[in-house]
């Protein structure tokens, strides 16, 4: 399948909780927030896209932090996500939605509904932890698997250390992690490193 380009889809910014949430905004019908995990944006969902908005109108934001969300220096505790995009879909006139999140982005969806059952028909989880899971003590075969964790809270060790060297990060994260190692082209790894590259992509200091 050839890469799908950006800018084929209608890209839209609001203003949420006093910052601004970058979202694309597809078809017409029940409504489905798809949730990206990390280090995805926007973008990790481009071939749900298509095929979901023929039936749904799909709303597929950026979190706070990513993409080309705001970036400010705090709200990134799952609850505040959560209130960023349940106050987004109300903004878009709709009471309640379907939810399909992955990764952290699955966590986010847990609090969302949690904090607003009566605003979710159906929610999905994908590839997620348990949403209670507390990172505490763990066995060596999880700190290696999950060593990125610790390491992106290191006070600003990662961003000095990745600063120019976003793409060779993310094309292991990216390829490197995956059973089958080039599922991703180098356009597509280029999509990335663009956002990761811009200011504030690394750091919420801009």
């Amino acid at each position: 399948m050839a890469d799908l380009n950006p800018e084929q889809w209608s890209h839209r910014t609001a203003r949420i909780n006093g910052i601004n949430i970058h979202y694309v905004l597809e078809g017409e019908g029940d409504p489905v927030l798809f949730l990206h995990g990390w280090p995805e944006f926007w973008y990790g969902w481009r071939n749900q896209i298509n095929a979901f908005s023929g039936q749904y109108q799909v709303i597929v934001p950026d979190m706070r932090g990513f993409g080309h969300s705001d970036k400010p220096l705090n709200g990134y505790d799952t609850k505040t996500s959560a209130s960023d995009m349940y106050e987004l879909v109300r903004s878009l006139g709709h009471e309640s939605v379907n939810i399909v999140s992955h990764d952290i982005g699955a966590r986010v969806g847990f609090r969302f509904a949690l904090d607003h059952e009566e605003a979710v028909r159906k929610i999905a989880f994908l590839d997620a932890t348990p949403p209670y899971e507390q990172l505490g003590p763990q066995v060596p075969s999880v700190v290696r698997e999950r060593w990125h964790s610790y390491f992106h809270q290191q006070f600003d060790l990662p961003e000095k250390l990745l600063d120019g060297r976003e793409e060779i990060y993310l094309r292991h994260i990216l390829r490197d992690w995956c059973i089958n190692k080039y599922p991703l082209t180098q356009e597509v790894i280029d999509e990335y490193v663009k956002v990761y590259s811009a200011p504030g992509g690394l750091s919420r200091r801009v």
